[in-house]
């Protein structure tokens, strides 16, 4: 056992290593390091596996890992948006974000309950669940190869983003808790419950937010005043999920908080909290490519590309909808480059280790995070041909 331990954390720090990098050299050569750090966790999985290597990590630290990862993500988010900057293109972001929730659920949600489970009712959870989590999208690979770029389009996507984490984080938990409440034997009961979620999540974000404005207001340090900042998120995320309430909620409420108040050194702290987050995105991309295996078999691969491909028809028409002034070709770029990131993975792994029966649609989300890299990667090589140039 102590070896199997030992393994885990030698991997740790080699995977840390080759990873940043791998990650170094995808930006050089221009290429997705989100799709590089994957294919390392693959190859290390492959070494692993042909070596016989006993790996153990531990079931509590990695989902540890996932959720510290998914509370720095949503606060970082959260934090960076600004009420009173609040523009059209804000609102446009804001529009696509609610067409492509809206229409994954009644579109998508149908198509995997069809394709994945041949209309199976029984499967309708896993259906709906499979919708939310495909909802977010991250501009990772726009932004690395295009971040010199300024068009509008690009903001757009970019806000997109920010504004459909909390959603993507959300939703699925949202769902959950509904599975839930409808085995219980009273709806009002649940209803209650799902308010109380609700009021506990958001007053606990505004307590300890009101408490870390008052410290930080009086009291600034450049050693201790970020971690401050990182243990406020923890903290609204704990208190709110000790009392019953939902501690994403209160993350988000808090990361708002910050956002919009006058903070001294807002960016700086900021800063070392993504400096943070973009280190355990490293590990965790790495660690997904060890761990989650989906089958090499052609039915599989029939099923999750005719997926997906509903999946960009369902993401054009959202834009469509959203984004009706703009040309074709810019909905099309739109509708292409939305590849998954880290808050899909890590909400998918969360909930990989908590339900049980998650592991169909487990592979499915994991191919839809390759197949949007590759997607993206190549509609951003030939971005000049949609109308878009970086300057």
């Amino acid at each position: 056992m102590v070896d199997a331990i030992l393994n885990g954390l030698t991997f740790i720090a080699v995977a840390l290593l080759i990873g940043l990098i791998s990650s170094i050299f995808a930006k050089k050569l221009k290429i997705p390091d989100v799709l590089v750090l994957v294919a390392v966790g693959i190859g290390f999985g492959l070494y692993i596996e042909i070596e016989n290597i006993d790996f153990v990590l531990p079931t509590p630290l990695i989902s540890a890992l996932g959720l510290f990862t998914l509370v720095l993500l949503v606060f970082e988010s959260t934090a960076q948006i600004r009420f009173k900057e609040l523009d059209w293109v804000s609102v446009s972001a804001l529009k696509i974000t609610f067409s492509t929730v809206f229409f994954n659920f009644v579109i998508l949600s149908f198509a995997t309950l069809a394709i994945v489970f041949g209309f199976q009712l029984k499967f309708l959870f896993l259906s709906l669940l499979f919708g939310a989590l495909t909802c977010g999208t991250a501009p990772d690979v726009i932004l690395s190869l295009l971040g010199s770029c300024k068009q509008k389009i690009l903001r757009v996507l970019s806000i997109e983003s920010i504004i459909n984490t909390p959603f993507t984080v959300l939703l699925p938990l949202i769902i959950v808790d509904l599975q839930k409440g409808a085995t219980g034997a009273v709806f009002a009961g649940f209803t209650g419950g799902f308010l109380l979620k609700i009021t506990a999540g958001l007053g606990s974000g505004l307590l300890i937010g009101l408490v870390m404005f008052k410290i930080m207001r009086k009291q600034y340090s450049e050693r201790y005043s970020p971690i401050a900042v990182i243990a406020a998120a923890l903290l609204s995320y704990v208190l709110a999920e000790r009392i019953g309430g939902n501690g994403i909620i209160a993350v988000t409420t808090l990361g708002l908080f910050f956002g919009n108040l006058e903070i001294k050194q807002k960016v700086t702290l900021l800063q070392f909290e993504s400096v943070l987050s973009t280190l355990l995105k490293v590990l965790i991309f790495v660690l997904i490519g060890v761990i989650i295996k989906f089958p090499i078999t052609p039915i599989f691969f029939i099923k999750s590309i005719s997926l997906f491909i509903i999946y960009l028809a369902v993401r054009y028409l959202a834009v469509k909808v959203a984004a009706k002034e703009e040309p074709v070709l810019i909905r099309l770029f739109m509708a292409l480059t939305a590849s998954k990131g880290l808050a899909v993975v890590v909400v998918t792994f969360i909930l990989a280790s908590t339900i049980t029966g998650f592991d169909p649609i487990l592979h499915y989300i994991l191919a839809f995070v390759l197949y949007s890299l590759i997607v993206s990667s190549v509609v951003v090589w030939f971005s000049k041909s949609f109308g878009i140039e970086a300057k």
